[in-house]
């Protein structure tokens, strides 16, 4: 694919480099979790407990969508415009749709402004992932997917805090100023890359060899399991306002506390990343990844006081500080060079599909058995994906280039 160059000549755009590769993971958080304390009150502006609710689910989870459908084309226009012109066209459009709703009122318009929010993530999110892959090999190159991961955490944990004290003080609007990062990202990479028009970011011609594209079908198992995996990473960001409210947790700066716990606890998950994956080896992260996360929606659910519900926001934080990383680490390790691209989109494609359908799963359960009844059956159904870790079929590696 045509790559983005990037000048390494000096220490200033070394630092650049570092800068827009690690941070692609950080405006992903933004587009899932900007929302997340502005929920109840965007469910109480936009309709009744039950409409509005959904409404404010759906604003969380629509960019998902966009991005699922998008990440896998982001390789495709790159390799036809280049991908500078694709990574800087992602920050605008990141920008632009993001911080809509400081003026949409109308939910129709809104609702679409969120969907072109997701494709400007997809770019953003699916260049970051396949540069690191280009540019790094072996330890180094999984060290550098679990420190983005925990810069990712970082941010999710000031939108956070932040983000619910903005929310009480100013209204649900207020969290939709945090996409201005997206300028800023902009104006970074802008000089920081150029285009390169007959080789890749190492000097490597752009060659397709032959049975790429069924070594990128053969790795479909991986991809289920992201997607399985992601519905419980989301299941407590999603569905935790919610249940936090069922249990008497009302303020926004509160809910966005809790939330924040979960975040906290996925720093040293994916920051130990390196180190755990020499240590204990590709099957045994996989199984823990689904034991935590599994775990944690239990907890969440037989939880009836603050420090329960603390326990199990950070357990679950465990589990999806280990997820990205090590999915991401598997599957990009397994794909043949000429494929890398695609195969990074189709990462985001399964993490965003598992976002969407979170709200779908898991709003028939709440109906039919209720709120903590869902989260039970979707951290049992994680639990039982995490032995699939064990499967040949998921762990064998594939040919890469």
């Amino acid at each position: 694919m045509t790559s983005v160059a990037l000048e390494s000549g000096s220490v200033k755009g070394q630092a650049a480099r570092t800068v827009v590769v690690l941070l692609g993971p950080s405006l992903g958080a933004l587009t899932s979790l900007a929302l997340v304390p502005a929920m109840p009150a965007i469910a109480a502006h936009f309709g009744t407990a039950g409409s509005g609710e959904m409404f404010a689910k759906m604003m969380t989870a629509t960019p998902a969508l966009t991005c699922l459908l998008g990440a896998p084309a982001v390789g495709w226009a790159a390799e036809q415009f280049g991908e500078r012109r694709c990574l800087l066209l992602s920050y605008l459009i990141f920008t632009l749709a993001g911080m809509a709703g400081l003026i949409i009122s109308d939910p129709t318009i809104l609702m679409v402004s969120r969907g072109v929010l997701g494709l400007g993530s997809a770019g953003i999110m699916t260049l970051s992932s396949a540069m690191i892959a280009e540019y790094y090999a072996g330890n180094m190159r999984e060290r550098l997917y679990g420190f983005s991961s925990s810069l990712a955490a970082v941010t999710s944990i000031l939108l956070m805090v932040v983000g619910g004290r903005l929310v009480d003080w100013a209204g649900w609007r207020a969290p939709f100023g945090f996409y201005l990062a997206g300028l800023a990202m902009f104006a970074i990479a802008w000089p920081a890359t150029k285009a390169s028009q007959t080789a890749g970011i190492k000097g490597r011609p752009n060659i397709h060899t032959q049975g790429s594209a069924g070594a990128l079908w053969g790795l479909w198992p991986l991809y289920l399991l992201l997607v399985i995996f992601a519905i419980g990473m989301f299941m407590p960001l999603i569905q935790g306002p919610f249940l936090l409210g069922s249990v008497g947790v009302k303020r926004a700066a509160l809910v966005g506390e809790f939330i924040a716990v979960s975040i906290i606890a996925s720093i040293p998950a994916s920051a130990s990343f390196g180190f755990l994956s020499r240590a204990l080896g590709e099957r045994n992260i996989l199984v823990l990844v689904a034991a935590f996360l599994g775990g944690g929606a239990v907890i969440l659910a037989l939880s009836t006081d603050n420090v329960s519900l603390a326990v199990g926001f950070a357990v679950s934080g465990l589990g999806a500080g280990l997820l990205v990383p090590a999915l991401t680490a598997m599957i990009l390790s397994r794909a043949p060079a000429a494929v890398r691209g695609p195969a990074a989109g189709f990462i985001f494609t399964a993490i965003f599909l598992g976002q969407f359908v979170t709200p779908l799963v898991s709003h028939p359960l709440e109906l039919g058995f209720g709120l903590k009844d869902a989260f039970i059956v979707i951290g049992i159904g994680i639990g039982l994906a995490g032995l699939a870790g064990y499967a040949p079929s998921v762990t064998r590696r594939s040919a890469s280039g």
